[in-house]
């Protein structure tokens, strides 16, 4: 058999950059005018991150249950907007009531209870509630916002050009046969120094904590990236969606995204409050 051309490996790995590409050109300008405007525009963009990571996730998950699926859709959609009316507290018990009642649904249906159809309602509900206390900061807010995309951006980019130039052995290969090592690393590494170019950009203190935090944060978008892979491999699916050219669904661009806000939102509410959650994140 007549040996592959160097090509004939390259043009597969690099094939879907050019959509990739052209969803980011597209899309990036946009979250990023809604991260700005902040407010309703705000609120209604993180109704809509869970409306659409719901609606994938019930799809993958639990099939044709629509009982799960307006559930699930319920307390993903309500819980940005109950936590500004009502506050953080009152939108945390609303998400455990609907978490209840999917456990209950799924233990009286007979349906095995895996971790899959365990996780789902606060996997789907808690970064809208993430990214609305983060952004609700009066003060940090937007930073915290900017620096989080920022690291979650570059990171996910540095681990494609990474594990695709440099290869190497596989971070996970029973979850994800495309993760590499060197993805990690470029990933952590590209994530810091985003991290840092936004904290140098809007003035914020303690360089060193942020180049931290930004490279702890980068590593939990990597393993937001396999949890959800995990997810996809365990129910058979190759993507949660087609929504996003050369992503697929809303799921398959923003598994890293999510992890990375529910973190950031959970040390800055541990470190300033529900109401200073990014200035807990972000100032030490």
């Amino acid at each position: 058999m007549a040996a592959p051309l160097a090509g004939d490996d390259v043009i597969p790995r690099w094939r879907d950059l050019r959509l990739r590409s052209l969803a980011a050109a597209v899309l990036v300008p946009v979250i990023l005018w809604v991260a700005w405007l902040g407010g309703i525009w705000f609120e209604l963009a993180a109704m809509a991150l869970g409306l659409a990571t719901a609606l994938e996730w019930c799809r993958m998950v639990f099939r044709d249950d629509r009982g799960q699926t307006v559930i699930h859709v319920v307390s993903a959609v309500l819980s940005a907007p109950v936590s500004l009316q009502l506050g953080p507290d009152w939108a945390l018990a609303l998400i455990c009531l609907f978490w209840a009642v999917s456990l209950g649904r799924v233990w009286t249906s007979g349906d095995q209870l895996s971790a899959w159809r365990i996780l789902g309602i606060p996997y789907v509900s808690l970064p809208p509630l993430a990214f609305v206390t983060l952004r609700g900061d009066p003060v940090f807010g937007l930073t915290a916002i900017l620096l989080i995309f920022a690291v979650v951006w570059a990171a996910d980019s540095a681990a494609y050009f990474a594990g695709r130039a440099i290869g190497g052995p596989r971070l996970a290969p029973a979850v994800s046969p495309n993760k590499t090592w060197a993805g990690l690393a470029g990933a952590v590494i590209a994530g810091t120094l985003a991290g840092l170019v936004v904290a140098e950009l809007t003035d914020l203190p303690r360089l060193a904590a942020i180049g931290l935090l930004s490279g702890a944060l980068a590593a939990i978008e990597q393993a937001g990236d396999l949890f959800e892979s995990a997810a996809k491999r365990a129910c058979d699916t190759k993507d949660t969606g087609s929504l996003i050219p050369g992503h697929g669904g809303v799921l398959d661009r923003a598994d890293g995204l999510i992890a990375a806000a529910c973190a950031a939102a959970l040390l800055g509410a541990w470190r300033g409050g529900f109401e200073q959650a990014a200035s807990g994140l972000l100032i030490w």
